[in-house]
């Protein structure tokens, strides 16, 4: 049984039915989520021995959940999930930050979490949270970030820190909040470009970007525009409204649907 029977194979014809709630289960008990500290991202993992074509049949999920009418990627290549082959570990891994935050996170959210890595996911969308209004760039949210990884994952083993640490998480969490209710560190100039108020200076590398109006619901692209001024003309709104909303992604209604704005690679 178990780790002996290693001839054991799946039937060639063997399909796996991959849902939304069976993924999640798996996701509690093999995903990852992490801070990429080296790059200034997130990034969310599963890992398995073997089982190459589970993880090729969940990144197939990946892919579906994306939708055909506008891909959060104009490359032909899915380059926000991979599949990689590590010391014997095959590892699927997605750091695309587009597809986090418009697919992953809403998807995660809306099942019901029965495991101790609900703790680790909240406290990854907390680190989100931080990243997407530039308060890494402060110290006040460097630290924030480091304390936050300080509880995750395997930190959470100890029985003697679960205990000790319902209190503190609690209190990291109501310490987050607060830092979250700091206007954003990003300024978005005409041309999509990010400004980091802090540090006086535009994000590096950070080019023009063309800005899209998507129907919510659909996913479908209203409108594309080749700068953040010409889309506000469009709305009929102020230039600082459009600006706001790309930042906080908050939806809106516009001709009777339910929208946001966002920026995208151009």
């Amino acid at each position: 049984m178990n780790s002996k029977r290693k001839d054991f194979s799946l039937p060639a014809s063997h399909e796996f039915n991959i849902s939304g709630e069976w993924l999640l289960g798996f996701v509690e008990g093999d995903g990852s989520f992490y801070y990429d500290y080296s790059k200034n991202t997130l990034a969310f993992s599963i890992s398995q021995k073997g089982n190459k074509e589970l993880l090729d049949a969940i990144k197939a999920f990946f892919v579906a959940l994306q939708p055909s009418s506008n891909p959060l990627n104009k490359s032909n290549d899915i380059d926000w999930v991979n599949i990689y082959h590590s010391n014997g570990m095959n590892t699927l891994s997605v750091r695309q930050i587009d597809y986090i935050q418009g697919i992953l996170i809403p998807l995660f959210d809306g099942y019901s979490w029965h495991s101790k890595k609900h703790q680790d996911y909240i406290d990854w969308k907390a680190i989100f949270a931080i990243l997407s209004k530039g308060l890494h760039y402060l110290p006040a949210g460097e630290a924030m970030i480091k304390r936050i990884i300080g509880q995750m994952n395997n930190n959470r083993l100890s029985t003697n820190e679960i205990s000790n640490n319902s209190q503190d998480n609690l209190l990291l969490r109501v310490e987050v909040a607060k830092l979250l209710e700091q206007p954003s560190n990003y300024q978005i100039s005409e041309d999509g470009r990010l400004f980091i108020v802090s540090l006086n200076r535009y994000k590096v590398n950070n080019k023009a970007k063309t800005v899209q109006l998507v129907e919510v619901s659909s996913g479908d692209t209203i409108a594309t525009f080749n700068s953040v001024n010409s889309c506000a003309k469009y709305l009929g709104v102020a230039l600082s409204t459009v600006q706001r909303r790309i930042l906080v992604s908050s939806h809106f209604i516009f001709e009777g649907k339910t929208v946001f704005v966002r920026i995208v690679e151009s």
